[in-house]
């Protein structure tokens, strides 16, 4: 009825196509300088110096001939402009500088030593300046090269912003000293030991640099051996490192300067001049073995990951009665991750003109979020009613990310929604509680496998991989799937003739929450070697024709378009997991090609 919801809500994909422009240039230029300078027969001097640098401009355009509600649309003294113009420039520049030493020798059978000791240099600058304009002539098709005809005059008295630009720069440096040793005792008991102190600008003026080290080892218990166990070897380690992979310049006073009114610098960053880094601890063990004469190859090894010191965007409320703004500290917290990794490789026919294998791998993980107070949530939704919602959370002795919403438990027989409240009676809304569940986002057991084979000059090999014991929260679903939403939107037949009352709220709950679970195919790819012949007289050794897919097959009980997905949808900077929300779903892709040998 667009008398009723307006013309706008009915979007014509063929207009939108001819009204939507999107378009991105790059020029980069990248290269590096690599030297090698011999001391001794065991001795080398290793230099490079590399650089890249990249100019990209992203130019689009919404025409006003597009009137969707709420998208480049607003009124000033009574009367709506349309359409949209952006125009963004980002240069980034980035060089490395790393020069080292290698030593290698044989002191004897039972001894050899590589050794490793260095510098590195790295940074990285970023700039980025932006123009966007809104508000054209119904006429107007290039909005880009007349980016000027966007409305930026006052009405009533109002100041009308709607042309505005926007300047960013940044810069990064990190700098590592490093040594490396690596052993061989006896051919068969080998140990690596590693040292480095790093350095980063993004870290507190206090805690700039850390120290870290990590040690592995590892023994043959035997090898080469006939009949049914042919090699066996044990191998563990334990080391620290740090990680520097958050924003730069979270460590300093970030202000920003407002113009209008009241004009002057606001905070968006407080400076946090004790900000560490985050620290890993990680331990494994593991058992590499051959049995079967050969035949049969595999990996068995359990590991431990603890992070402590993690890197957290305290909210501007919670900085307070400091200057408002976020401010980055390290949580009195540790995240705890564990588990084990298994790999086996048969070799199910090998000859001449036949090979067949087949590979599997599995991994069983789990993590928890300890030594703790705090209540930390995230995975923010999106929808109508659903403003400041979340549906995860980080609190102590539970996994990351668990779910945190209402349990629902069906319809009443007026049509509203049933949840329980704190004692595990059904309820009501106004009386429901929000329930911790035992249900995260994070896969407990990923699975892959894969298989080739090769009869003479035809090949053909497929691979699967899946991830299970884990949820996803149906954002879309929430937010868009509920009976009253319909007519505005077009919803799913089994929801607009479920026996949910069209005033019942669309509340985060267990309704939308699903199992994760799927299995997909990969890749497949069949192949053929032409050689000889024709091939010779072009000079050509050998050609190969093959077709690929991937994506073919997807198994899965999951409702959406895709269950691999992970939209972002942070709460207060704190990142989440496992929530859809309107993404796309991944393409099936066949293709063809021909590879030539001269």
């Amino acid at each position: 009825n667009p008398g009723t919801y307006g013309a706008e809500n009915l979007l014509n994909p063929v207009q939108l196509l001819d009204a939507y422009s999107d378009k991105t240039q790059t020029n980069r230029l990248f290269g590096n300088i690599n030297a090698t300078l011999k001391l001794s027969n065991n001795l080398k001097y290793n230099f490079i110096f590399g650089v890249d640098n990249s100019n990209s401009s992203r130019r689009s355009q919404l025409l006003p001939t597009i009137r969707i509600e709420n998208v480049a649309r607003f009124t000033v003294g009574g009367v709506e402009y349309f359409g949209q113009a952006d125009i963004v420039n980002i240069n980034r520049f980035s060089k490395t500088f790393e020069n080292f030493f290698t030593y290698d020798k044989e002191f004897s059978k039972n001894l050899t030593l590589n050794a490793v000791a260095g510098y590195s240099y790295y940074s990285y600058d970023f700039d980025q300046n932006s123009i966007t304009a809104k508000g054209f002539a119904p006429e107007q098709t290039n909005l880009i090269d007349n980016i000027q005809g966007g409305v930026t005059w006052a009405n009533g008295g109002d100041a009308v912003a709607k042309f505005g630009s926007r300047t960013f720069r940044n810069k990064v440096e990190l700098q590592s000293f490093y040594a490396r040793a690596s052993a061989t005792l006896y051919k068969d008991f080998n140990l690596d030991l590693t040292v480095r102190r790093d350095g980063s600008s993004k870290l507190g003026e206090n805690n700039k640099y850390g120290n870290f080290f990590a040690i592995g080892a590892g023994y043959k218990i035997f090898s080469g051996r006939d009949g049914l166990v042919n090699d066996l070897k044990i191998r563990g380690s334990y080391g620290v490192t740090g990680n520097q992979e958050f924003s730069a310049n979270s460590a300093l006073q970030v202000a920003r300067f407002v113009n209008g009114p009241g004009q002057g610098f606001g905070d968006q960053i407080n400076s946090n001049p004790d900000l560490r880094w985050e620290i890993t601890t990680a331990s494994n063990v593991g058992l590499d073995f051959t049995l079967l004469k050969n035949r049969l190859s595999g990996s068995l090894e359990y590991f431990n990951r603890s992070t402590t010191d993690l890197v957290f965007a305290q909210p501007a409320e919670a900085t307070q009665p400091g200057p408002p703004g976020t401010k980055f500290v390290n949580l009195d917290a540790v995240l705890e991750n564990s588990g084990i990794e298994a790999s086996l490789r048969y070799k199910i026919i090998e000859s001449d003109d036949i090979n067949w294998d087949f590979s599997v791998n599995g991994a069983y993980l789990k993590n928890i979020f300890k030594e703790t107070s705090l209540f930390i949530p995230t995975a923010e939704l999106n929808g109508q009613g659903l403003s400041g919602a979340f549906v995860q959370l980080l609190a102590n002795n539970l996994p990351a990310y668990s779910y945190y919403m209402y349990d629902f438990q069906g319809y009443a027989p007026d049509g509203s929604s049933i949840y329980t409240d704190a004692a595990g009676n059904n309820t009501d809304l106004g009386t429901a509680s929000r329930k911790i569940l035992d249900k995260t986002p994070l896969p407990k057991f990923n699975l892959g496998f894969s298989s080739s084979f090769n009869y003479k000059n035809f090949d053909a090999a497929v691979s699967f991989y899946g991830a299970f014991g884990h949820y996803i929260y149906n954002n879309t679903a929430n937010a868009l799937f509920f009976k009253g939403a319909f007519p505005v939107r077009n919803i799913p037949f089994e929801v607009a003739t479920s026996p949910q009352d069209s005033g019942d709220p669309n509340s985060p709950s267990t309704k939308y929450l699903e199992k994760g679970d799927f299995l997909r195919m990969g890749n497949l790819t069949f192949g053929y070697t032409f050689s000889g012949g024709v091939l010779n007289k072009a000079k050509i050794s050998s050609a190969r024709f093959f077709v690929n897919g991937q994506n073919l097959l997807l198994f899965t009980n999951y409702s959406g378009f895709d269950p691999e997905v992970d939209t972002a949808k942070p709460f207060n900077g704190v990142p989440s997991a496992g929530v859809d929300y309107l993404a796309y779903p991944r393409a099936k892709t066949i293709s063809m090609g021909l590879n030539l040998n001269f």
